[in-house]
Order: C-alpha cells, then sequence, then structure tokens
C-alpha cells in the first residue's frame, strides 16, 4: 500500500482538512508528507514490474524460474501497478477501478502487455482502448 506517513490512520476528509489551505490534496499527485511522494511510489512500483519482467525473461530464455508471480496487494498500489505496467503515468492509475478482493491479471504474450480482469475479459492492450473493467 502507499506510505501514508504523516496521514497513516486519517480518513480522506481528515486529511484534507490538514492540506495547505485553497489545496485540493491528492494522493495521486501530491502523496503523502513523511510517508512517500508519488515519484517515491513509482520508483517502488517499477522496481516490483522490473523484477517480474527479468523473471520472465529467465524462464523464456534460460529455462530457470517460474512464468507465473503471484503479487498480493492493497488498492493503491494494484491501481498503480496497473498503470505502469502499461507505461502509462501512475496518476492514470485513476482510471482503473479495483474494488476490495478485486483480482487483476497482468499478462505479456508476444512482447505486447495488456491486463484482463478478474473475469479475464480484455480490459486493455496496446492496439485496443480501455472499455470497462468489472468489479468482483
Amino acid at each position: 500500500e502507499w506510505d501514508y506517513g504523516d496521514y497513516e490512520g486519517l480518513l480522506s476528509h481528515e486529511i484534507k482538512a490538514k492540506a495547505p489551505q485553497g489545496k485540493a490534496w491528492n494522493i495521486w499527485t501530491d502523496g503523502c508528507p513523511g510517508g512517500e511522494s508519488a515519484y517515491d511510489m513509482t520508483c517502488r512500483v517499477d522496481h516490483v514490474i522490473a523484477m517480474v519482467r527479468e523473471r520472465h525473461t529467465q524462464w523464456k530464455l534460460h529455462g530457470k524460474c517460474s512464468r507465473d508471480v503471484v503479487i498480493v496487494a492493497h488498492g493503491h498500489f494494484n491501481r498503480c501497478m496497473i498503470a505502469r505496467w502499461l507505461s502509462m503515468p501512475l496518476i492514470e492509475g485513476t482510471k482503473f477501478n479495483y474494488g476490495p478482493g478485486g483480482v487483476c491479471l497482468l499478462a505479456r504474450d508476444r512482447m505486447e502487455l495488456y491486463v484482463l480482469t478478474n473475469k479475464y475479459r480484455l480490459l486493455y492492450s496496446a492496439t485496443t482502448t480501455i472499455a470497462w473493467m468489472s468489479q468482483p
């Protein structure tokens, strides 16, 4: 999950009340004081994706490891991961609804990255656009 730092344990309306006057707080752009910035989160997610892709490469080229990787995480991290998996800016994670207990399959086939929902319907690929995302 996102490191909320000084905002840990607070509800969204409590965090917004603490934000500088006239500034509308948005975790996707502002991050959290004493916690992770949006840049920090991007770097952390990109590191995880790099590890997954390296594992896939080791499996494909050298027969090492296994192809499948399971990542269990909270909603913000998952939404960030979907956006970054597709090489989108972190803030694009706001466009993916990821409900409690949701399952999402991030896949790679013939070097094309794509996202499948928990019902395994195509959500996004390099040659299609986002239509909708089903909820569990």
